[in-house]
Order: C-alpha cells, then structure tokens, then sequence
C-alpha cells in the first residue's frame, strides 16, 4: 500500500535516504517550505519509511521540477510551482485534470 511521506531533511540533504522522509501519511502534506521537494508517494519500506525507488525518484523530480507541477511520485512545495494562467486553469477544468 502506497503512502504519502513528506520530505523532512533541510536544503541540499540527500533525498534518497528514507530516513529523511515523515513516517507514512495517508494525505498529502500541506506543501509550504525552502526545499523543492515536499513529498513523495511510496510504498513502505518495512520500517515505516518510504521504499525509495532510485530511477523514479529522479525521473519524476527532473519532470517535476522542470515543469513547475506536483509530477508522478513527486510533489513540489507551493512556492516552486508555476501559477496557471485563468485561461488554463479554465481549460484544465473542462477537460476534468485537477492538480495533485
């Protein structure tokens, strides 16, 4: 079963390491805070930390952080998320996507 762990180490502490992560929650954490990351969605790892998958983990933070937007197992914190014009937010409506 997947969780929500929200990333508890500071800037530039690795975010590879499950012990850098909350024990498991089950809704995504307020994201507000001076590191990128916020949280990722894992499987436990038998220790009540996240299974840290090396290769997702970096494919989904490049894409996130990239595109501005909460991205596959990633979700960024607020500050770093790039605001949708009215128009998109329109058009993402529409189309039924809600933002993570």
């Amino acid at each position: 079963m997947k969780h929500w762990y929200a990333f508890t180490g500071a800037y530039g502490i690795d975010i590879y390491l499950a012990a850098n992560y909350s024990k498991a929650l089950d809704e995504k954490p307020i994201c507000t805070g001076s590191d990128k990351i916020c949280a990722i969605y894992a499987e436990d790892n038998g220790k009540g930390q996240p299974k840290i998958d090396h290769t997702l983990l970096t494919r989904d933070f490049i894409r996130a952080t990239h595109s501005g937007r909460d991205y596959g197992i990633i979700a960024l914190n607020n500050r770093f998320k790039k605001k949708e014009s009215a128009l998109q937010q329109f058009i993402n409506r529409l189309l039924g996507r809600v933002a993570l």
